[in-house]
């Protein structure tokens, strides 16, 4: 295998596909990225048999010899970033080394046979839906809730975000079962044969969503096993989690009598004041105490006592409700508009944060989440 390639273009195309590479593992095959050339194009890819990410770039040059091979992914994207802007690389291959050079500079990396290299097989006859999408469209639903995605939960179908085709829209869902973070599309989406939902794995979430920024359109095809995701200059395929997610509609409050209104920043900031003063380290939780058309926010932390009242406008018995602060402040974080309606049963019932809107719409953002025990 012989050809040359301009490195700005090596490194945009390794930044794309990096993500699906492991960095420690004991098979070293995982720790690498294939390389191909065929017909004067370079195919490049990194799996970790999960996930796989693949792009393809044009050569200029078409003196090139085709050919195979894996080398060291992380190596590669390292003598990447170190060599000038509008430099040359150029590859070959020495029995089992890959040479790289660029100008002075000589760089030997062994290989590992491309056969060895674990791809994912996908089969285009098995797709049971595709679907066209906006990237930015997708991009927001998944980014609004996928930080309410469990990690390393024993119960393996937190671990991963819910896509769901109801009523011809897509919704995007999330829970680790001490909160929930639901977000949706309008925007018709139509196929004769479209799974009920999809659950794709933390990993993939969260680099799903760094491509989508790279494109303007992506194409979502999706069977029972796997999501493929094209986009315009990369191919996305993960593994999905084959497992059935609980109901989540159970889980959104319906019956809450107690509403307020209140400005999403100046609440988050109070949240954040009042936990200002806890050991990092520590579970941070507070207490919101509800009276007369007032709102005190109290740290529970004993080592650092802190309180912030706001003025509200509230009709209601008092409530004293204890909740996880990371979780309201992530909530907030992740909702759009400049103010936001809590809304409560009791003392004991889940916290439903919606955004407060001029008009109600069927794709609006909500975060629900459960209270502490006193």
């Amino acid at each position: 295998m012989k050809f040359v390639i301009n490195r700005s273009k090596l490194l945009d195309a390794m930044q794309i596909i990096i993500g699906a590479s492991e960095r420690i593992h004991p098979m070293a095959i995982l720790l690498n990225v294939m390389l191909k050339t065929e017909q004067n194009t370079l195919y490049m890819c990194c799996s970790n048999t999960e996930l796989e990410i693949s792009c393809a770039i044009p050569l200029v040059n078409t003196n090139n010899i085709d050919g195979e091979i894996t080398i060291p992914a992380k190596n590669l994207l390292d003598i990447c970033r170190s060599l000038p802007e509008n430099s040359d690389i150029a590859f070959s291959q020495s029995k089992n080394d890959c040479i790289v050079q660029s100008g002075a500079c000589r760089f030997v990396l062994a290989t590992l046979p491309a056969e060895e290299f674990p791809r994912i097989k996908w089969q285009e006859s098995e797709a049971q839906t595709t679907i066209n999408i906006a990237a930015a469209t997708l991009k927001k639903i998944i980014d609004s809730t996928a930080f309410a995605i469990a990690q390393d939960d024993a119960r393996y179908y937190l671990n991963g975000l819910l896509l769901e085709i109801k009523n011809n829209t897509l919704w995007s869902v999330a829970t680790d079962g001490h909160r929930l973070a639901l977000d949706g599309d309008n925007t018709p989406v139509t196929n004769e044969n479209l799974p009920p939902r999809i659950l794709i794995p933390r990993k993939s979430v969260f680099e799903l969503s760094k491509l989508l920024s790279r494109s303007q359109t992506v194409q979502l095809q999706m069977t029972e096993r796997y999501l493929r995701v094209i986009g315009e200059n990369y191919i996305f395929i993960t593994k999905l989690i084959e497992s059935k997610y609980p109901s989540y509609e159970k889980a959104i409050p319906n019956d809450c009598d107690k509403k307020i209104i209140l400005q999403r920043e100046a609440i988050k900031s109070a949240f954040q004041r009042v936990t200002l003063l806890a050991n990092s380290n520590a579970f941070k939780t507070l207490q919101m105490q509800l009276s007369q058309n007032q709102l005190k926010i109290v740290s529970t932390n004993r080592q650092a006592p802190a309180e912030e009242t706001l003025e509200i406008v509230y009709d209601g018995p008092n409530l004293n409700i204890n909740f996880n602060a990371t979780y309201l402040i992530e909530a907030l974080e992740h909702l759009t508009t400049e103010s936001v309606v809590f809304s409560l049963k009791d003392s004991i019932s889940s916290l439903l944060i919606e955004e407060k809107t001029t008009e109600k719409k069927p794709d609006n953002k909500l975060q629900v989440i459960m209270p502490l025990k006193n």
